[in-house]
Order: C-alpha cells, then sequence, then structure tokens
C-alpha cells in the first residue's frame, strides 16, 4: 500500500479556552482501478494510478482513511483538512491536476501487486475494487 496521509487541523472548544492541533492519518486502503481493463486491480502494489492514459484508458486511485481510529475527540470541529499525494511521473512530464469525488460505497483492498511501475494492474484477487465491482470475489 502506498503511503497516502490527510493532515486534519482540529479545534478543541472547552469552556474558557481553546487548543488547536494537528492529526496526521495514514490512509487506511488503497486500490487503483482501470478503466480499459475492468478486471484489473492493483491493490497491494506500491504506485498508485491517477488520470488517464488515453483518452479512454482512465485509471481510478481509490483512497480511504479510518476517521474513527485517528483519536479525533468526541464534539471536536474539524475547521480543514488537506490531502497531499506525491506524483512522480506523468505523461507529459508536468504537473497533472486532479479532483476528489467521495464514494459512495464501500470498496475493497485485496492482494494484487502490478510491480513496479504497474500501470496496467493485474487480474483482480478477492476483495479487491475493479472498474467494475466493489469486491471481486
Amino acid at each position: 500500500m502506498a503511503k497516502i496521509y490527510i493532515t486534519v487541523f482540529i479545534l478543541f472548544f472547552a469552556a474558557t479556552i481553546s487548543a488547536q492541533t494537528t492529526v496526521i492519518i495514514d490512509a487506511a486502503a488503497d486500490n487503483t482501478i482501470f478503466q480499459e481493463l475492468t478486471g484489473n486491480s492493483n491493490g497491494a502494489g506500491v504506485n498508485f494510478f491517477a488520470g488517464n492514459t488515453a483518452p479512454t484508458n482512465a485509471r481510478r486511485g481509490l483512497i480511504r482513511f479510518n476517521l474513527a481510529s485517528a483519536g479525533i475527540p468526541a464534539g471536536a470541529v474539524i475547521s480543514s483538512a488537506s490531502l497531499a499525494l506525491n506524483m512522480n511521473k506523468s505523461v507529459s512530464g508536468a504537473a497533472v491536476n486532479i479532483a476528489i469525488h467521495k464514494l459512495l460505497s464501500n470498496w475493497g483492498e485485496g492482494a494484487s501487486n502490478a510491480g513496479s511501475p504497474g500501470g496496467q494492474g493485474v487480474t483482480a484477487m478477492i476483495n479487491d475494487a475493479t472498474w467494475l465491482c466493489s469486491f471481486s470475489a
């Protein structure tokens, strides 16, 4: 699993004092799904892909964070959050903008490992997400 972090800034409000703290949360799971290779996945691979390699060859990176285990106290107000990803390769060699979207269903990170670089993925294994399935059987 690639190292992915989310930084959450939290304001704690008490009767007479307020304090700010920063929490760094590791990703609980990550995976890459492949549009033109709908049965492939890269759940355990070292790389994580997002973007397009051609107009119809999309790669979508899935990231899950477990906020319940992050030690955020009940009643805390999250005032901001940031996500930092490190890009080590792009089609053009230049910085690329990506968008983040909330997934509406749970998905899996199985044992599929496409190696390095792994840009085509490999056949999904049990519990891997793919372009067509949230969890492979």
